[in-house]
């Protein structure tokens, strides 16, 4: 099996932010209202690295779907489809959980308010089962956008 390395793993963390970017632009965000929206060039190493650890979460996922990463084209690789309804509550209660731990070891905690970058507080460092469903739908968003995100990193999945 193609195995991947820390190379493509970046080029994943990589258009995670890009993602990220694209998506809070087209809300109208821009870098005053985030200090976050800027290209992965400018970005602290601290945010760089939560994007590093969205994309071992990634792997994570893929794992729970008895899946793994392979770079595109590799012979084991197969069709990337929409990962399935049943799988997407699942996938983003995991998601919302390592996102949880990695804040919290970056030393965030939960505080009511919007998201305070120089505080280190976040409303929603709560467990999945207390967001409200617009939070809980960005979560959603993220584990839909999977396929995407390592077709932009030129990856793809394979059978474990």
């Amino acid at each position: 099996m193609n195995e991947i390395d820390a190379v493509d793993l970046d080029r994943l963390a990589q258009a995670i932010h890009d993602e990220y970017l694209r998506t809070e632009r087209a809300r109208g965000m821009t870098v005053a209202d985030n200090p976050s929206l800027v290209e992965w060039e400018a970005l602290p190493e601290d945010l760089r690295g939560a994007n590093r650890a969205h994309a071992l979460g990634i792997m994570d996922k893929l794992a729970a779907m008895g899946l793994c990463a392979v770079r595109a084209g590799s012979p084991d690789a197969r069709p990337m489809a929409p990962i399935p309804d049943d799988e997407i509550e699942r996938l983003s209660r995991l998601e919302h959980e390592r996102w949880m731990t990695d804040r919290r070891a970056a030393g965030w905690t939960c505080a009511p308010g919007p998201k305070n970058l120089e505080h280190k507080t976040h409303p929603d460092l709560v467990p999945y089962d207390q967001l409200n469903e617009t939070v809980k739908e960005k979560d959603r968003v993220l584990v839909r956008a999977i396929p995407g995100l390592l077709a932009r990193a030129g990856l793809s999945w394979a059978r474990r």
